[in-house]
């Protein structure tokens, strides 16, 4: 049973260390793409650099500013003025305005002699076109990159070191209060609670604010947190199963064998 808990363990780390997310970075759009879904049921748009589906959330939106109009356009300078009021949104906006990214924008300057004659006219016009038409050397010029704002490798790796390294020092038996199993069990288990309490309550927050659209007012990023403490809580409850491995085969085991 020991070389199970060894193979789990290192099957779990070995997970860990080739994870990787897949994230809008990977997509890319441009701006006549985006263009073509300028819809109340298709509707992208563009800010800062990325691409964004607003589809679901347009009817969750406040009631007192129609954002309809931003569809298929770059909502830039529109959402950090709300719409000509010189009011900038706050923070939980910008963090709840990431859960609907889906890509970068990806543009393509054509040459002169693609442009046509009315908008030679007018030397300010930029046309994009995508790049499988042009069939050319990617020319594109570089967005602005969205820094991935949460950690994940380190935060496993430091609980997972936490965790085994001092259930390895309660084995040997130390003469010390701190290394005892009752002590070992009473410190992660409070950690699974601390990390679960906030984990929900922020979750059912996060769904809350589509039908409270006054809740996207309170300055605190509560996706971050409910992200962070998730990891922690999940890394934490997966050693403990790992942990009581022999256990959990011992009751299976004794369920599943007929009764005298």
């Amino acid at each position: 049973m020991r070389k199970i808990k060894t193979v789990l363990f290192f099957v779990s780390m070995l997970t860990v260390l080739s994870f990787k997310s897949i994230n809008a970075e990977d997509f890319s759009f441009t701006a006549s793409e985006v263009a073509k879904h300028n819809t109340e049921s298709n509707c992208y748009v563009i800010f800062d650099g990325n691409v964004y589906d607003l589809t679901t959330y347009l009817k969750l939106h406040d009631r007192y500013l129609d954002i309809r109009d931003w569809c298929g356009t770059d909502m830039t300078e529109a959402f950090q003025t709300k719409d000509g009021t010189n009011r900038d949104h706050k923070s939980s906006s910008y963090a709840l305005l990431e859960n609907y990214r889906i890509g970068k924008l990806s543009t393509v300057k054509a040459t002169n002699t693609a442009i046509p004659s009315q908008e030679q006219e007018n030397p300010a016009a930029t046309i994009i076109v995508t790049q499988a038409v042009e069939n050319k050397v990617d020319i594109s010029t570089s967005p602005v990159e969205t820094k991935n704002p949460y950690v994940f490798l380190p935060l496993v790796l430091i609980t997972g070191l936490l965790y085994w390294g001092w259930y390895a020092l309660t084995k040997r038996g130390y003469k010390s209060k701190l290394f005892t199993l009752p002590v070992f069990n009473l410190f992660w288990n409070s950690v699974l609670l601390i990390t679960l309490i906030p984990s929900f309550f922020f979750g059912v927050l996060m769904i809350m604010q589509y039908s409270i659209p006054a809740l996207n007012d309170i300055d605190f990023n509560f996706i971050y947190w409910h992200v962070e403490g998730s990891i922690i809580m999940g890394t934490v409850a997966l050693c403990h199963f790992i942990n009581r491995i022999k256990q959990y085969f011992f009751q299976a085991k004794f369920i599943g064998s007929p009764q005298s």
